[in-house]
């Protein structure tokens, strides 16, 4: 097993794990023999090293352990989505036995929990880097980016379209994982007293109450009679208070830290439960829903909700890509929590990069609409004309 060693490989000082191998190691040479020269791992390998990725090496000072280099991490990943493969687990597994990528990543094996902690973390930088790769392609003169077309389409969040909840629902199940961390904590699960409570004076002693707790400690008092019968030796039941008895439900969390995870998506699920219960109150009382139809996803509830291509009504996301006509770049990008294509054309000509703006004009638009095959020509340009 080849021992990790751990340099710094950044001017600003953030040290990374240092790859087993090097180009001068006979593993990767012998990888690099069998990688054909216009290889797409090689491509992909070429154009990271032309990001400017200062600013990214930079967020890692502070973070604990050393990393491994993001940069072989960041080739791997636009590898493997290439290949349609976008689950960090096919990553993890790729990692040990496809050659492209251990020659990407110089010998290294990451786990899958780096993996999934490095998409997380690359998300908001992916629109800086896709910006600087336009910027090269105007300065090489690959595409004039004067001519794009709006291309939306619908894709399924990760959430079931069987577990929907309303309002009620929701208090009902927010009120039950209250109380089971409340449990968890040793907190006690009912409401605290009012300060009414406390300034009230002393209830006056129940005589009846008070009669039957002398009665109940002379019968402890008095002596044991031996068994007269069988009967009294048979098992007597004892009552086990319902809280204590009572199982988890199928939908929450068995751990304590599950059931804390799980208390984070219930608060956003609430909030966004109001939200469309407010924009459904200010609408038509002819388009009003009831009170009780209005449904929220647990499992994601950022995710819109409506009907897909098939027809099915589930939560789901709206991606909308800004394609170049003129060569296979993608000038703007931007995903909406909506079923609808409504105010989004604007929404994703504002995102053009500095670089594009006021250049591009917008040929076609694909979007929902009633001619049929969703197409529809946009005669007037960016610029207004």
């Amino acid at each position: 097993m080849v021992r990790r060693q751990r340099r710094s490989r950044n001017p600003d000082g953030v040290a990374f794990v240092d790859p087993p191998w090097s180009e001068q190691t006979p593993e990767f040479q012998a990888l690099d023999q069998r990688l054909s020269e216009d290889h797409l791992a090689r491509a992909i390998a070429r154009a990271v090293a032309e990001l400017d990725m200062s600013d990214f090496l930079t967020s890692y000072v502070g973070s604990g352990s050393p990393p491994y280099p993001p940069v072989m991490l960041l080739r791997v990943v636009l590898y493997e989505m290439h290949l349609g493969k976008r689950s960090p687990a096919e990553w993890t597994r790729d990692a040990r036995e496809s050659e492209p990528v251990r020659w990407l990543l110089c010998g290294c094996e990451p786990s899958r929990g780096r993996w999934y902690a490095f998409r997380d973390r690359v998300g908001p930088w992916l629109l800086d880097w896709n910006r600087q790769v336009l910027a090269q392609a105007l300065d090489k003169e690959l595409t004039p980016a004067e001519r794009a077309a709006l291309d939306g389409t619908l894709i399924a969040a990760n959430a079931s379209r069987h577990h929907l909840l309303n309002e009620a629902r929701l208090q009902q199940r927010a009120t039950q994982l209250a109380e089971a961390i409340a449990t968890d904590q040793g907190l006690p699960t009912v409401p605290p007293a009012s300060p009414a409570d406390f300034l009230a004076p002393p209830a006056a002693p129940d005589p009846a109450a008070a009669t039957e707790i002398l009665v109940s400690a002379a019968d402890a008092a008095a002596p044991i009679a031996p068994p007269m019968s069988t009967e009294a030796t048979k098992p007597v039941s004892v009552a086990v208070p319902q809280a204590a008895s009572a199982k988890t439900p199928g939908w929450m969390a068995k751990t304590p830290a599950g059931r804390q995870q799980q208390e984070s998506r219930y608060q956003k699920a609430r909030a966004r439960m109001e939200q469309r219960q407010q924009r459904n109150q200010q609408k038509r009382a002819s388009k009003r829903q009831k009170r009780d139809k209005i449904v929220v996803s647990v499992s994601d509830p950022e995710a819109a909700l409506g009907r897909d291509k098939l027809g099915v009504y589930r939560p789901l996301f709206n991606v909308q890509l800004l394609r170049d006509l003129d060569s296979p770049f993608i000038l703007a990008y931007q995903v909406f929590a909506q079923p609808n294509d409504n105010n989004t054309l604007g929404a994703m000509l504002e995102r053009q990069s500095q670089p594009m703006a006021g250049r591009c004009r917008l040929s076609q638009w694909r979007a929902s609409c009633p001619c049929g095959d969703g197409w529809c020509a946009v005669v007037r340009s960016m610029a207004g004309e």
